[in-house]
């Protein structure tokens, strides 16, 4: 037929290759079947990421409220909007994306949304950089006012959540489609 199966050393890479990828999901995640993505471990981390992403959305919110004067400059790297117009269109995505986590049952278009929105921030933040910013991120809103942390922690913390919302959904997006291609492939041998 047109599909056969692998021989010789073809087939010994094969079977080397389906090992390490066992023992790999194995390492990942604890479970009886290395055959199937870890669907309770996506499901976790997922909420995880839409609370975070909820508790930034709220608190861009509630910066927007404040009576601040900074809140009417314009935003560093947006120059056509203010601060304030930022935090609210920003924190209006951000619970939206968070909802969208919490209340879709399809985990890969979760993992997507979360992907989609790692790729917005870290672009803003490619682009302070580009244009050599050296303040605080306006990404957690005033929350350095009201946790009365210094600026650099305030940006470990925001760049330690994209790290862990960008990294985890690219992670756990490889992970699917690497199993829905392992599955495809053993439906066609």
């Amino acid at each position: 037929g047109f599909f056969h199966r692998p021989t010789g050393a073809t087939a010994n890479d094969s079977r080397k290759s389906k090992q390490a990828d066992q023992v790999f999901c194995a390492f990942i995640w604890p479970s009886d079947s290395a055959k199937t993505p870890p669907i309770s471990f996506f499901r976790r981390t997922l909420k995880s990421v839409a609370v975070l992403v909820l508790m930034t959305g709220a608190v861009k919110l509630i910066s927007a409220n404040q009576k601040v004067a900074a809140l009417g400059a314009f935003d560093p790297l947006i120059r056509f909007l203010s601060i304030k117009q930022t935090y609210i269109i920003l924190g209006v995505i951000e619970v939206i994306v968070a909802f969208y986590i919490l209340k879709s049952r399809n985990i890969v278009r979760k993992l997507e949304m979360v992907a989609w929105l790692s790729l917005l921030f870290i672009t803003y933040h490619v682009g302070l950089y580009l244009i050599q910013f050296h303040g605080v991120c306006p990404c957690m809103g005033n929350a350095n006012s009201w946790l009365h942390l210094s600026d650099d922690s305030i940006n470990s913390i925001t760049l330690c959540l994209l790290a862990y919302f960008s990294i985890g959904s690219i992670l756990m997006l490889g992970i699917q489609w690497r199993f829905q291609a392992g599955n495809q492939n053993q439906e066609v041998v």
